[in-house]
């Protein structure tokens, strides 16, 4: 009866592998199409207070495009939005419209990292770098 009890949680130790194996590769293939669908719209954040352990996530801009960096959108926003250390601040770049725009917001974190707002939403020219 001993061995029988091994053996019966060796095969359950097995599916329960195949089956996180199995949904972790739809999950993928599922973000992954998710992604590749979404065109030309880019998030990027930007990490202001190092007590927070926020990592910074940053995407370049399509390369045959004069538009404004990022970093250049999300500091011009901060203009109307303010500057605060507990805002981690990001910015998405819109192709689809007239003119084209990067859309820069923030989400405000306590001094635990969790979040609890988020700040309003300003346009700034992609190309120009001017509010909108």
């Amino acid at each position: 009866m001993d061995s029988m009890v091994k053996i019966v949680i060796a095969v359950a130790v097995i599916l329960v592998a195949v089956l996180g194996i199995t949904s972790g590769s739809s999950i993928q293939e599922y973000f992954t199409s998710n992604l590749a669908s979404e065109g030309n719209n880019t998030t990027v954040g930007n990490e202001t207070n190092t007590s927070v352990n926020q990592t910074n996530n940053t995407t370049t801009t399509p390369r045959n495009a004069n538009y404004i960096g990022t970093e250049a959108a999300i500091e011009k926003g901060k203009t109307v939005l303010g500057d605060d250390p507990h805002i981690k601040y990001y910015a998405e770049l819109n192709t689809d419209a007239d003119i084209p725009y990067y859309l820069v917001g923030g989400k405000i974190y306590n001094e635990r990292g969790e979040e609890i707002s988020q700040t309003s939403t300003v346009k700034v020219d992609a190309v120009t770098g001017e509010i909108l």
